[in-house]
């Protein structure tokens, strides 16, 4: 009987949910220096409105005291506060990162890993490692490419037709595949997604074994040099196209005895491996990003300005919904450009900067001979 009530009281028992606690340093006052463990009140609150029992854990980097602490507690709230190191995945920080603490760092993943191993339910509150706005910044490189599908019209039949139809399609399928890898990514890392530079490998090798690790890290070395074998061929083609319409020096066109554009190889060579020493993927990734709004901007805008023009002109692709496409398209592209810091924005337009006088001058030249 007695064990029977003591069983009944257990279950009844309210469920104790552990608070990860801050560090605040003093600054004034009788104690200057010192380190003080806290949790803002609303979480407390949060916590026994919902009828929980709520417990502060005090920030240590000693992973036994964490252990602990996770066996006191039937569920853990990771708490907001300092931001994130981003040395912690390898990446420079950035100009408007806040302050940052490592032991809470260290002693956030110590609980995350505890409650994990014990199967516990967390909450994690957001820390402002990477505001939405920059995430989606960088989220967009990965479908940027599609406008490249046009560079190669000549060699298409009925590009006119076709090309729409193509990048349309290609959008799709890209979407779809993005979309099934995160699925399968999150499904299987949860939480650890965040741990890890190659989610792809780490996934395969979770449910593949090593070998589908090491086959999927082999797959994405074969994608890269096939992106990049087609870019050493694709990039002087656009430069000597360009010199041939007079927008650059005739130089840039000359080729050598065996036909091949020797100066705009060099040329894009050079670019290249500048552009490649400047920086981490994370900024050249948003760099490039920046400077296709250079692109995408007065493509949309054309759309607006060619339909009042010539509203007659027929259209193998019409754009639905009149100007509703357009001017979405613009708003959002200002708007993750404007979550670009200042770094990004003159390195990613500067070139178009450059090159604008730097056309009227070559244009110019040419009208006059």
């Amino acid at each position: 009987m007695r064990t029977e009530c003591k069983d009944t009281r257990a279950s009844h028992r309210k469920k104790r949910i552990g608070i990860g606690g801050n560090l605040m340093l003093m600054e004034g006052g009788i104690f200057p220096g010192y380190g003080k463990s806290y949790v803002n009140d609303d979480y407390v609150q949060a916590v026994a409105s919902a009828g929980g029992v709520p417990m502060i854990l005090p920030v240590t980097d000693e992973e036994d005291i964490v252990e602990a602490q996770i066996e006191a507690v039937d569920g853990l709230v990771i708490s907001g506060g300092w931001d994130v190191d981003p040395l912690l995945w390898g990446e420079e920080p950035h100009e408007k990162l806040g302050s940052t603490l490592p032991v809470r760092d260290t002693f956030d993943r110590l609980l995350i890993a505890a409650a994990r191993r014990r199967g516990l339910p967390i909450l994690g509150i957001c820390r402002r490692a990477l505001s939405f706005g920059a995430a989606a910044l960088l989220i967009f490189y990965a479908f940027t490419g599609f406008e490249a599908i046009a560079e190669a019209a000549e060699d298409m039949d009925d590009p006119k037709r076709n090309i729409p139809r193509a990048i349309v399609v290609v959008m799709l399928l890209v979407s779809a595949f993005y979309f099934l890898i995160m699925t399968v990514s999150i499904g299987v890392l949860g939480p650890d997604l965040a741990a890890t530079k190659t989610p792809i490998a780490t996934a395969a090798a979770v449910f593949l074994g090593t070998g589908g690790g090491l086959l999927v890290t082999a797959g994405t070395l074969v994608s890269i040099g096939g992106i990049n074998l087609a870019s050493s061929f694709l990039t002087p083609r656009v430069i000597v196209a360009i010199a041939d319409d007079h927008m650059l020096p005739l130089i840039f066109s000359r080729y050598n005895r065996f036909h091949t554009p020797c100066v705009a190889i060099l040329f894009a060579t050079l670019v290249g491996i500048l552009i490649a020493l400047s920086g981490s993927f994370t900024t050249l990734a948003a760099i490039s990003v920046v400077s296709r709004f250079a692109q995408y901007v007065p493509t949309c805008l054309a759309i607006l300005v060619l339909r009042r023009r010539d509203p007659e002109h027929p259209s193998t692709l019409p754009v639905p919904f009149g100007p509703v496409i357009p001017v979405i398209a613009v708003l959002v592209s200002l708007w993750l450009l404007v979550q670009a810091d200042l770094h990004k924005i003159l390195f990613g337009l500067g070139g178009l900067l450059i090159a604008v006088p730097f056309y009227f001058l070559m244009r110019k030249q040419y009208l006059q001979r």
